[in-house]
């Protein structure tokens, strides 16, 4: 297919194809569609007019894929639409008073409390002096694989204490 060495619309082309065919291959559903779709203009959008923006800029890099890829996640697990405006008018803040009741503050709390860890994780490990740090120590053999079998089985812990539901595929 040429990957990008054949002019621009080539690639797009390539990137057109290689989300549509990656939401497919995830389930047969219009959801999984419009999300490799998503996917594809946020990457086209990169690559064609704000890629050396937000290479430049990389706190607004971080904030633009911390809003957008939990946006395509909205189009990954609803079935339809209906739910699709649900999510996003909590996601951004944008419902009424009335349905604010319905919503304590200890919903968020129990349904938030389990990625406080994670977000705060994520956040030290997004500052260039930890990363730094970070990459220091893993280049030296014994700290870095230590530490790789370290987060390993906190990520095997994490992801099997969550597990409430069969694996994604299986409901396919």
């Amino acid at each position: 297919m040429g990957g990008n060495r054949n002019g621009k619309i080539k690639t797009v082309r390539n990137i057109f194809l290689v989300w549509l065919l990656t939401g497919i291959w995830h389930g047969a559903g219009w959801n999984f569609i419009l999300w490799g779709m998503m996917l594809f203009v946020i990457l086209i959008t990169e690559k064609l007019f704000t890629g050396s923006f937000l290479s430049k800029h990389k706190i607004i890099s971080y904030i633009y894929m911390f809003i957008l890829i939990p946006c395509s996640w909205v189009f990954f697990f609803t079935d339809n639409t209906e739910e699709m405006k649900i999510w996003f008018t909590r996601m951004f803040g944008l419902i009424s008073v009335d349905e604010m009741k319905n919503i304590s503050t200890s919903d968020v709390l129990v349904y938030g409390k389990p990625y406080i860890p994670v977000l705060i994780t994520a956040i030290i490990f997004c500052i260039p002096r930890v990363r730094k740090y970070v990459f220091v120590l893993l280049r030296k053999k014994i700290v870095g694989t230590v530490m790789c079998v370290i987060l390993f089985f906190l990520s095997v812990f994490y992801l099997a204490s969550g597990l409430e539901n069969p694996f994604l595929y299986f409901r396919f």
